[in-house]
């Protein structure tokens, strides 16, 4: 009797853990963080999420923290968009301003500054770095630059590639190396190429097909990510490392995928065309592309269009629908430490479960042929988020 009772409890320890083991694969929870419609742009060390959203009858940009979703309004006018944010909580951007011109700003304190042009009207700023240098785009007398705006030292024009009469940053990290794009090469038909600016100097990244691509985004290891023609009305998603460009596909071989982000692991986000011309966020690591929705409880009922930023620690700042309902989002790792016990308690039960019946019979070994002690390191060495 008492050996019926044995074999069933591990039974029932072996049928527990087995449903969890199931779930395995789900890495992410979802936050939605915003109302209908609003859209994120970049996410920061601690979690920390901007974008933008819709306000009534204007557009405001928006700082999501600490589950608080904060309007940053405008400069004045009925448009604003946070597209930048660092580590201490700066957040960057573009708004209108009340005599209707576009203005790169810095948000800090809780005060929204206009940081001024190369000398035109406009400007327009992407991203920020922890150092609070600015990277983007501003009007000058003669024409729109890519710009590296410095506390203290102002707005500096980073000019163009060779022959061009247009540039534009789009990213920035903690040295202060800028990527973004370009319009190079003699008229009729000038390209647009991604470029790094570093001391001093832009350099060409090049295209898959010599067209155009553009760089997104850059870590302090130096790895750039964008996306670049790849044939007729075709764009790929790639990564610039080591001075080669790597074509990062599609989810379907077809399409097109572009790139947004990139952590200082080297893992990368943004999305990829799928049938019907619909889109699916993308995680592109260890080689491979997946689409996020696979990376999610199919319970949850999201649709993930497009991931922006990923930070460090995996989480995700993306764009999804429910039931209808279009949001910013974000993702958030499902802690990984639960799942190794989860499988050691299968794997013991089913081990118990064979020794019991294998030793059926048999006198249980004298204690002191028992291990003494357990390498407890070994048995939880699971990391977190790996």
């Amino acid at each position: 009797m008492f050996a019926r009772r044995h074999h069933q409890a591990i039974l029932s320890l072996v049928l527990l853990a087995a449903p969890l083991a199931a779930h395995a694969d789900v890495r992410y929870t979802v936050i939605p963080i915003g109302p209908a419609g609003s859209r994120p742009t970049a996410i920061n060390s601690s979690g920390q999420i901007v974008g933008s959203f819709t306000a009534g009858d204007a557009t405001h940009a928006f700082l999501y923290s600490g589950a608080r979703f904060v309007d940053l309004g405008t400069l004045g006018g009925t448009y604003g968009i946070a597209r930048g944010i660092n580590d201490a909580g700066a957040v960057v951007g573009a708004s209108s301003d009340v005599a209707g011109n576009t203005r790169a700003f810095v948000y800090a304190n809780g005060t929204m500054t206009d940081i001024g042009t190369l000398g035109g009207n406009n400007s327009s700023a992407a991203a920020i770095n922890n150092k609070g240098q600015v990277a983007g785009v501003a009007d000058g007398p003669d024409g729109s630059y890519a710009f590296l705006y410095s506390p203290g030292t102002g707005m500096l024009n980073l000019g163009t590639l060779p022959d061009g009469v247009f540039s534009r940053a789009e990213g920035i990290n903690d040295a202060g190396v800028v990527v973004g794009g370009s319009l190079t090469g003699p008229s009729p038909l000038p390209l647009f190429h991604a470029f790094i600016y570093e001391g001093g100097a832009m350099t060409d990244l090049g295209s898959f097909t010599g067209a155009y691509s553009v760089a997104q985004s850059i870590n302090d290891r130096g790895a750039v990510v964008g996306w670049s023609n790849a044939g007729l009305n075709i764009d790929h998603a790639f990564l610039y490392s080591a001075g080669v460009m790597t074509d990062l596909g599609t989810l379907t071989g077809q399409g097109t995928s572009v790139a947004y982000g990139i952590n200082n692991a080297g893992q990368v986000v943004g999305w990829s065309e799928v049938a019907n011309r619909d889109s699916r966020a993308i995680l592109y690591e260890d080689g491979a592309m997946v689409d996020l929705d696979m990376l999610l409880d199919p319970a949850s009922g999201w649709t993930l269009q497009a991931a922006y930023a990923i930070n460090d620690l995996q989480q995700i700042a993306a764009y999804g629908c429910n039931r209808g309902t279009c949001q910013a989002l974000l993702l958030d790792p499902v802690s990984q430490v639960p799942e190794p016990r989860t499988d050691a308690m299968l794997l013991a039960g089913l081990a118990l479960l064979g020794c019991s019946l294998r030793g059926k019979g048999r006198p249980s070994p004298p204690a002191s042929r028992a291990p003494k002690e357990m390498d407890i390191g070994a048995a939880s060495s699971g990391t977190p988020g790996s």
